[in-house]
């Protein structure tokens, strides 16, 4: 059977697949603004799974693999390990960590239309003509960098390098701030948000913060979160608040005590979920959310929690109008993955298969 989303208007999306999977209707939520939303399913690093899948909001259908079924002519398909994925404009950007490149896809039908070759590409983010991405190589020594790539033209013409391989890359007025991590090889832990100045294309200047970190987001006041994992010893994760300081740059740190494995922002919330281990190595996840403040004494925090909450979490995301959040289970990572809705009280409304290792997801406008 062949399923998708058409309409008469000339410009809604066209997301067709043959392996479908409906949500029963008295349980499918309305997406407000939203016609539906991209789920990247990693895959095993090597393993060449790289797929994407689709939920429609109208036709409250789950597609799988719509990708192979969209572009026949690509050889090995997406590739290997997707890493990260945004919609910007009229294009979707799928990092693809494994084969070196970011796919570019037409948003509204994901029919192929380029690649950007980035070596060890991890994150990405946006600004007016210009793509961004960390990549785990490229910068001084065995350090990374941050890449920018023309959007018309599909071609890097830049590269800054930055700390120990990069992570999460956000902007913010005309500047861009990276997570820098560790080194995995050296065993070396970052502790460093670098500042990168989009119009002049130079480091401007380095916030020292906690080690490991890897996401980045700023709230409803324009103060940047970050979540540090620690280094797995002495060190443990934790959730920080970087606020400007007196000279008008973020620099003033503020550290919680909340380990946060990773987290989305949602209208005046931030949502996370942490993952901790007991003496035998089992993971136990724990999910939350925060109320931030401009007050770093008046910050709310509130645990939820639930039967249908997944075990081993890999992804979340909230619904920006709608405010209802998404949470995908990695399962054993190595077979499928599912994906779990809630409403934004927190109460589950319905779960499918995904691929494997079910990572991210990005919402396409009506």
């Amino acid at each position: 059977m062949i399923a998708g989303l058409s309409s008469c208007k000339d410009d809604e999306p066209e997301i067709l697949g043959s392996d479908t999977e409906t949500v029963p209707e008295a349980v499918a939520s309305d997406g407000g603004s939203y016609a539906g939303f991209y789920l990247l399913n990693e895959g095993n690093m090597g393993s060449n799974k790289c797929t994407l899948d689709y939920y429609d909001y109208a036709r409250h259908t789950y597609i799988r693999n719509i990708y192979a079924e969209r572009n026949p002519e690509a050889v090995l398909e997406l590739g290997d390990s997707g890493n990260d994925m945004a919609i910007y404009g009229d294009r979707l950007y799928i990092v693809v960590t494994g084969s070196h490149k970011v796919e570019v896809l037409d948003a509204r039908t994901a029919r192929r239309i380029g690649q950007i070759d980035i070596s060890s590409p991890r994150r990405i983010a946006f600004d007016g003509r210009y793509g961004y991405v960390t990549s785990h190589v490229g910068g001084d020594g065995d350090k990374g960098s941050l890449v920018r790539f023309n959007l018309e033209t599909l071609k890097t013409d830049g590269s800054l390098g930055v700390g120990y391989c990069p992570e999460g890359v956000v902007e913010r007025e005309g500047m861009l701030y990276v997570a820098n991590s560790q080194h995995y090889g050296l065993g070396v832990f970052d502790n460093t948000v670098s500042v990168v100045d989009a119009a002049t294309w130079s480091l401007d200047y380095t916030i020292e913060a906690e080690v490991n970190l890897c996401h980045l987001l700023f709230d409803q006041y324009g103060q940047l979160w970050a979540n540090s994992k620690g280094n797995y010893a002495d060190v443990t994760s934790c959730l920080l608040c970087i606020r400007k300081d007196a000279s008008g740059r973020y620099g003033e740190v503020q550290k919680y005590d909340i380990p946060v494995e990773n987290m989305v922002f949602g209208k005046n919330r931030i949502y996370y979920y942490s993952m901790t281990y007991d003496a035998s190595w089992n993971a136990v996840a724990a999910y939350g959310a925060v109320t931030p403040s401009t007050n770093p004494e008046a910050m709310q925090r509130t645990e939820f929690t639930g039967e249908h909450m997944p075990q081993t979490p890999y992804c979340m995301a909230i619904n920006p109008d709608t405010q209802q959040f998404y949470i995908t289970d990695a399962k054993n990572y190595t077979s499928s993955g599912t994906l779990s809705s809630f409403d934004k009280t927190g109460k589950y409304k319905w779960s499918v298969t995904t691929g494997d290792i079910p990572g991210h997801i990005a919402f396409l406008k009506k």
